[in-house]
């Protein structure tokens, strides 16, 4: 049976990342929970064509955790669960922000749901980011409760971090890394980063002007010293024996089938995406045709 990628967009945050090019609905709870059951009723109107695929991998995105706080994360991420049943080898893999790293939300997340991926998202110079990144408790309260995962080694923490923001040097990347390694995630992602207000020939032009050889000479030399491995061509890299890149890198090359305001699909030879218009997708998010918007 052919594997299947999912993707989940929970479009609700309370930032306006300049590399985010996704449709942001906003801090509305009240929204966000009318959503939340949309969603739902989208995931089972495409039942049978989920039954055709293996889900090799469900990737939510999104900033909307404190937002619904601990009993409502847990009820959509259980319901998730019973909408979207994978194989024991699914990667269940969610977007966190580092202020969203309480060890409430951890123990709902990674024990009473069993994802097997949290993304940190650091991918601006944001100061609130950095901030509960590197709070006093930070540290302790990831790795107490990972440490708590014993029946659960496929548990993971990830860092995904960019290099070339503007006003950062090499210098000020590689202390940024250096605080950030203070959690001891189990990988570490780079990228390059992308502002979504620039035009594609200025973020060329841009991308142009970084000196990325630099940028990752820094990376590289500080993650080894840390004692992370190069996970072969990409520039991820990992703690000896926690490597989990390779569902991100397979998921590339299987079918994606995408829930939620504007997610994308492309399987069987079609490409569309759904539409960006919230009361439209609220009323009709059961009716699949009438929220899809075919990819020219």
């Amino acid at each position: 049976m052919e594997k299947l990628a999912v993707n989940i967009r929970v479009p609700f945050c309370r930032g306006n990342c300049v590399h985010c090019d996704g449709v942001r609905c906003g801090q509305n709870v009240g929204y966000l929970h009318r959503y939340r059951r949309a969603l739902e009723r989208e995931i089972a109107a495409a039942a049978e064509e989920l039954a055709g695929y293996q889900i090799g991998c469900v990737h939510i995105q999104g900033d909307a955790f404190q937002l619904l706080g601990p009993g409502a994360l847990d009820d959509m991420l259980k319901g998730l669960r019973r909408l979207l049943p994978g194989q024991p080898d699914t990667q269940w893999v969610a977007d966190v922000m580092p202020d969203e790293l309480s060890e409430e939300f951890l123990h709902v997340m990674l024990k009473r749901n069993g994802l097997d991926r949290l993304q940190l998202q650091l991918l601006t110079d944001d100061a609130r980011q950095l901030r509960a990144l590197h709070g006093p408790c930070t540290a302790n309260i990831i790795q107490g409760a990972l440490k708590r995962l014993g029946d659960k080694p496929l548990a993971c923490l990830d860092l995904v971090l960019a290099a070339g923001i503007p006003g950062q040097g090499e210098a000020e990347l590689g202390d940024t890394l250096v605080r950030a390694l203070q959690i001891r995630p189990q990988q570490v992602s780079v990228l390059r980063f992308h502002d979504n207000r620039l035009d594609a020939a200025r973020q060329r032009a841009y991308a142009e002007e970084t000196d990325w050889g630099a940028y990752l000479a820094v990376l590289t030399q500080t993650l080894q010293a840390a004692g992370y491995l190069r996970a072969g061509t990409s520039w991820t890299f990992a703690l000896p024996g926690r490597l989990r890149v390779e569902c991100t890198q397979q998921a590339r090359k299987w079918p994606v089938m995408g829930f939620g305001l504007g997610a994308y699909t492309a399987m069987e030879g079609m490409a569309y995406h759904n539409t960006t218009d919230y009361a439209l997708y609220v009323e009709h998010a059961g009716e699949l045709e009438k929220i899809a918007v075919l990819d020219e």
